[in-house]
């Protein structure tokens, strides 16, 4: 069975950066999707259409259809004692936590402290990266 939109897909894989791993499968249980529902990534979703039960492929996804482009405007300061974190442990390069206006908890990555602010940098920390996929197709339904 070819892999169309609508079928479940059941596969494992290694997810890279360069040669560096930063998420898998292998160890854990497959993952499994509704293909072209948007419940993994553009690219990922797009890759795995005209593939077929027992595949293995490689598959590298462009920052556009991962985790998208690195925005400059997703950059701000913030007062530090307008954080969640204790005002010491906030360092370059820790995640912390913080509350929208709407109320919502989102974490950023702390980009620079200064005395009275810190930058933080609002991007998912895997903007602007090319992704490469190792794949392996277990089911289609």
């Amino acid at each position: 069975m070819t892999i169309e939109n609508g079928n479940v897909v059941k596969m494992r894989y290694n997810a890279k950066i360069g040669d560096r791993i930063i998420g898998t499968s292998r160890d854990k249980k497959p993952l499994e999707f509704e293909v072209g529902e948007g419940h993994v990534l553009k690219g990922l979703d797009e890759a795995v259409v005209g593939l077929e039960k027992g595949t293995k492929k490689t598959v590298v996804i462009p920052p556009e259809k991962g985790y998208g482009k690195r925005k400059k405007d997703f950059i701000t300061k913030m007062p530090r004692n307008k954080s969640n974190e204790p005002v010491r442990g906030i360092e370059e390069g820790n995640i912390v936590r913080y509350k929208t206006e709407k109320g919502i908890f989102k974490y950023a990555t702390v980009a620079k402290v200064e005395e009275t602010n810190v930058t933080l940098d609002l991007n998912h920390p895997l903007a602007g990266q090319t992704l490469t996929f190792e794949l392996e197709i277990l089911d289609v339904k």
